[in-house]
């Protein structure tokens, strides 16, 4: 048998790589890796935390030193087309790879704001792309960075020596992976201003998550109900009505309006692993900035980006526009957000999201909503032998209520290992059994210095309002704590911090103890939860 696997990232090397480990013995079982990268991303250092815990980090090697086993071959090679009645991939040199069973692993490219001047605008999304910003950083005197997910994150924490201003379309900072509470916290940390107000409004503002009257506490723990939490998004929605900016909802993971990836556009790198920043060197090469602003620009979006003789015109019939730059048509690019104010900038960093990239595979494969490969609870498409895996896929099976998707590097693993598992089950004309790591959804990563945790339904994801109440726990600068809790059991969590509280919580939500009776001592810091639930 011959598998051919698509992608070099992490859930197709994890892919090729448990294959070759599962059948080293079997010489009949051939693998082959088409990498469109000339260097594959391997996982290195893996420690399994909990049940559904783990961290890893990435690696980069060369094709020629990468997964060195004698049933697996890597072929540096960019995807043409694939013909599933022939059962063959043609790749850009005109080669065709036959194959038994085939996985797409080809991951998923930047969702780039649309602009007439790309030259202004990068796409934060693998190693190449990081390098590009690297050199352009290094003279920069300010960057704007579009975009709220974990990448934009990252990126406003450590650039330290320019301006920064970053354009967030929802109300708080960092929707994807927490609430208003938990950004406030972080702004706590951070100094990141609230533009178009004074250092106290904007303080007031970005703290607006966190509920100053909470509707109980007990033994010092804050409990919310949905009763207090939509005072607190009224809240939020007065105070950002107040600083001037227009109430746009928030999603999940949507495309800015005003945002495509252009469509002859190749990206041949994979997905940026944990810890990008800690490798990139995100350093000056010019002249240091003393007291560089980082400046939030919130429920907005990105109107245009405009080169200074545009923006003359612009402005002409758009009087309504607002800029505190004296020098703005100095700049190499400006940037219109939706909220009529300007700022001129060096670079623009699109970190807004990705698209799952198949356009390589004709319309008779099946894709989800999200433009993803519909696959079900064996990784498998609706085309036969057809597999897909990591950023590619959307998943479609009955999902456990306590997991869901996430573009995640730790899913692209998973899905990687067992898709494997899947593809050797047919071989034997079996089923696998679905994987432990789908009963509940759980990450780790850092943001801003602190250790995340995100745990089963963290934002009462799915949760009818009325029907969940949260406790929360907080030390500014040092914790936060929330529990998400519905017919008397944990459902989610999330911790900030060195809480050590991971696995007694992930135990509780696969478990769903009946804790109603103890709720009060959950969060009680003198009560040690862990020996309690042991």
């Amino acid at each position: 048998m011959h598998v051919v696997v698509i992608g070099s990232g992490i859930a197709g090397a994890t892919c090729a790589e448990s294959l070759a480990v599962a059948w080293r013995n079997q010489p009949e079982h051939r693998i082959t890796l088409l990498s469109a990268s000339p260097m594959l991303k391997t996982v290195a250092n893996f420690h399994q935390l909990s049940r559904t815990l783990e961290t890893f980090e990435i690696v980069e090697r060369w094709l020629d030193d990468a997964l060195q086993y004698p049933n697996l071959s890597i072929v540096h090679a960019t995807v043409a087309s694939v013909d599933t009645r022939a059962k063959s991939v043609l790749d850009t040199a005109g080669r065709r790879h036959a194959y038994d069973k085939l996985c797409v692993c080809a991951g998923a490219r930047p969702n780039l704001i649309a602009t007439a001047h790309p030259e202004h605008v990068i796409g934060i999304r693998d190693t190449e792309s990081v390098k590009d910003l690297q050199a352009r950083l290094g003279s920069a005197r300010r960057v704007v960075v579009v975009g709220n997910g974990g990448i934009a994150l990252e990126l406003v924490h450590e650039v330290q020596f320019c301006d920064v201003v970053w354009a967030v379309r929802d109300e708080h900072i960092g929707t994807s992976f927490f609430d208003a509470g938990a950004a406030t916290f972080f702004m706590s940390d951070v100094k990141l201003e609230s533009a178009g107000m004074s250092e106290n409004e904007s303080t007031a503002t970005l703290r607006h998550g966190l509920p100053e009257e909470p509707e109980e506490t007990e033994n010092g723990v804050a409990i919310f109900t949905p009763h207090t939490l939509q005072q607190r998004a009224a809240k939020a929605a007065l105070a950002s009505a107040r600083a001037g900016v227009s109430d746009i909802p928030s999603s999940q993971a949507p495309p800015e309006p005003n945002q495509t990836a252009p469509a002859m556009e190749v990206y041949s790198g994979a997905a940026l692993g944990p810890r990008w920043q800690d490798q990139a060197r995100l350093h000056p090469i010019g002249e240091r900035i003393d007291t560089p602003r980082r400046v939030v620009e919130l429920s907005t979006s990105v109107s245009a980006v405009l080169s200074p003789a545009e923006f003359v015109a612009y402005r002409q019939q758009h009087p309504a526009i607002v800029h505190n730059d004296t020098d703005i048509l100095d700049w190499p690019a400006i940037v219109v957000l939706s909220n009529n104010r300007v700022y001129g900038c060096d670079v623009v960093v699109s970190a807004t999201g990705v698209v799952p990239c198949a356009d390589f595979i004709g319309p008779e494969i099946l894709r989800a909503s999200d433009g993803g490969i519909a696959v079900n609870d064996q990784m498998q498409t609706n085309l036969p032998d057809v597999f897909a895996a990591g950023d590619v896929c959307t998943v479609q099976w009955p999902t456990s209520s306590h997991w869901f998707q996430l573009r995640l590097w730790t899913q692209a693993r998973q899905m990687g290992a067992y898709a494997a598992r899947c593809i050797q089950a047919a071989a034997k004309h079996e089923l696998a059994l679905l994987d432990f790591c789908f009963e509940a959804f759980a990450h780790v990563t850092r943001f801003f210095g602190f250790k995340v945790v995100l745990l089963g339904l963290y934002n009462a994801q799915g949760l009818a309002v009325g029907d969940y109440e949260v406790l929360l726990r907080v030390t500014r600068g040092h914790e936060y704590i929330k529990l998400v809790l519905a017919n008397g059991c944990v459902q989610g969590a999330v911790l900030i911090g060195e809480t050590d509280l991971e696995e007694t919580f992930e135990n509780l939500i696969l478990n769903q103890l009946d804790v109603s009776a103890f709720k009060d001592m959950l969060l009680d810091p003198d009560v040690d939860v862990e020996d309690y639930f042991d």
